[in-house]
């Protein structure tokens, strides 16, 4: 039972630092597999409104 504690306040401390890390680190490409001006292109445009995430 102390271990599963100690192990618990290990993995809290280390998630800490992941978190600290600014995301993305590089720019995002979205890729939708269907054609221009279907459902799925209209709403990834939707989706990405507002930021800058090219679609192809």
């Amino acid at each position: 039972m102390r271990i599963n504690r100690l192990l618990g306040i290990l993995l809290c401390a280390l998630s800490v630092n992941a978190a600290a890390q600014s995301y993305p680190s590089k720019a995002v490409r979205m890729v939708v597999a269907w054609p221009p001006g279907g459902g799925a292109d209209i709403m990834a445009r939707i989706d990405t409104l507002g930021g800058h995430v090219p679609i192809y």
